[in-house]
């Protein structure tokens, strides 16, 4: 069985539109106070919803309290009072359902209400399994071959066994027990873990909905486990794949893991009107996507990965830009233009940062157009190096001032026992930038050739070599302590830093961490910003225009 509902209206701006999700999941993705439970609401209750007589919603505010026994009762009263809040509600018109759920279920307060409905949920549960056993046995007296059916309540216990193998469901008297799969104690299923009661109580409503019709669940994600999310919601929709399925989230983690699933960007609500987008393929990863487009803050890609020193220290430094490590440097040129590039993304402000290395002039130049920028150092450590930042260490520590010229000279020294190395590193570089400017327009063996053959004649490593040797040797000679930072790649100099200054190995790093943090050290954050060439241009004109 599959979904027969391929397209749902939802309301946009003072009107409705309709939206087709052939693989029948749409997940709503929004920041708290876009208006996702508002929606679904609608869906569910307004009386200008096509949906309202077919949907069922497990709203946020729900409580979890699982109940230690149970009652029966007739099957379709068990069922209306779980679905609609009412015994009776099959008399009541399909067009007047929303409005029967709004007044008695939800109090008048679809949105806000705190619904405690878990009684309900196993009474009804325990109920189907009762009138299904009591078919079975009247079935089996005239045909011994009758299978027993599986109930519903069966089919929660199996797919909670597998989403949580370790634990044990046990039925019966009309209670739920629970035990640990190795042991024999067991415990009243009221006194189960938070994500196991989660657990159930979605699947139970899951199972709950009614056939062929629409299951929109708030905050999906709530007390639940990451590792077990994705194999629920897997079992969830192959058990009833029949349903149309919303799911209204804040998390785009969460969002992200929905493969296949139609997705839906919620903007705002005012004025009683929502303001939403599909998000459409593209280029990007997906949870990318997803991550950036309910943030109101500039976007900052930027080299490291998350809890590293480079997102570590670019998220202290700019605490109201989004601050998105993307691994490498190619990979942060490749984020930064596909996001310019995609035209959902206009709203956003975004730009790129990455360390200098050996770039040339004209590649730094190229990758300003795209709004990608490169620090004035050669790499990020080469930031905590840079003479302002140490000042102020050594004025916040009441550290001698001539700390600093100190630390400097061993810098300098330390790169004239390896300049040669230095040197030669650019120039490979310097040449491996040229030799991928091969035009990619030759076709054939010769042709290949000939335009090599230009290519490589065009390349003068000597003057090349000479040229950079001149660079380094102006400034050793001038003392030049940026420019030094600017071409000098080597990632350990933070250790010269500590041996001058008398810290510890690794002690230097977390010192500058805390100042930051800490005191709030304007000028500090202001020393490493010195360094940061035109992308401190960039990151003032973006914060004066918020």
């Amino acid at each position: 069985m599959s979904t027969s509902i391929e397209k749902i209206t939802l309301p946009k701006g003072s009107g409705v539109v309709e939206v087709f999700a052939p693989n029948g999941v749409i997940v709503i993705v929004g920041a708290n106070g876009s208006g996702k439970t508002r929606l679904g609401a609608w869906i569910e209750t307004s009386s200008t919803s096509p949906h309202q007589a077919n949907t069922h919603r497990v709203t946020a505010q729900r409580a979890l309290d699982f109940p230690e026994s149970t009652t029966s009762q007739a099957i379709n009263l068990a069922e209306e009072e779980l679905l609609v809040g009412y015994k009776g509600a099959n008399k009541v018109a399909p067009s007047a359902i929303g409005g029967m759920k709004a007044g008695i279920k939800f109090n008048n307060k679809p949105s806000t209400a705190f619904v405690s409905d878990y009684h309900k949920l196993v009474s009804f549960l325990f109920s189907e399994q009762i009138e299904s056993n009591a078919k079975f046995v009247a079935a089996s007296h005239k045909d011994s071959s009758e299978r027993p059916p599986k109930t519903k309540l069966e089919t929660v216990k199996e797919i909670w066994e597998k989403v949580l193998p370790h634990r044990e469901l046990i039925l019966g008297g009309l209670r739920v027990e629970a035990k640990a799969r190795s042991g024999t104690e067991r415990y009243n299923a009221s006194e189960m873990s938070d994500g196991e009661r989660v657990i159930f109580y979605l699947l139970g409503h899951a199972l709950a909905a009614p056939v062929d019709g629409i299951f929109i669940v708030d905050e999906p994600e709530n007390h639940i486990h990451k590792a077990v999310q994705i194999q629920l919601w897997q079992e969830i929709f192959k058990v009833r794949s029949d349903l149309f399925f919303i799911l209204l989230t804040h998390d785009v983690d969460f969002a992200g893991a929905q493969i296949g699933s139609k997705k839906i960007y919620l903007k705002s609500y005012e004025n009683n009107q929502w303001d939403w987008e599909e998000i459409e393929s593209s280029e990007l990863p997906e949870d990318l996507l997803l991550e950036v487009l309910g943030s109101r803050r500039p976007i900052a890609f930027v080299e490291g990965e998350s809890g590293k020193l480079d997102a570590t220290l670019y998220g202290e430094l700019l605490p109201d830009f989004l601050v998105i490590p993307r691994g490498g440097c190619s990979q942060v040129i490749q984020a930064t233009k596909a996001f310019r590039n995609n035209h959902q993304l206009h709203h956003l402000t975004v730009i790129g940062i990455v360390d200098r290395d050996r770039r040339t002039q004209r590649e730094i130049d190229a990758l300003k157009g795209h709004e990608i920028y490169c620090l004035e150092v050669a790499e990020i450590e080469n930031l905590y190096c840079a003479g302002g930042v140490i000042s102020e260490v050594c004025s916040l520590l009441r550290r001698d001032p001539m700390d600093v010229d100190a630390t400097k000279s061993a810098i300098f020294e330390r790169l004239k026992l390896e300049v040669d190395k230095q040197i030669s590193l650019h120039c490979l570089a310097e040449v491996n930038h040229a030799l991928n400017q091969l035009p990619g327009s030759a076709v054939g063996e010769l042709k290949i050739a000939e335009e090599l053959q230009v290519l490589v004649s065009g390349i003068n490593v000597t003057e090349i070599y000479g040229r950079i040797s001149r660079d380094f040797a102006e400034i050793i000679a001038q003392k030049d302590y940026g420019k030094l930072l600017r071409i000098y790649n080597r990632k350990s100099l933070i250790s010269t830093v500590e041996l001058t200054l008398g810290l510890r190995a690794g002690e230097f790093v977390p010192l500058v961490h805390r100042m930051l943090k800490e005191q709030g050290n304007n000028s500090l954050a202001a020393a490493f910003f010195n360094s940061f060439g035109e992308a401190k241009t960039a990151i003032e004109a973006i914060r004066l225009s918020r």
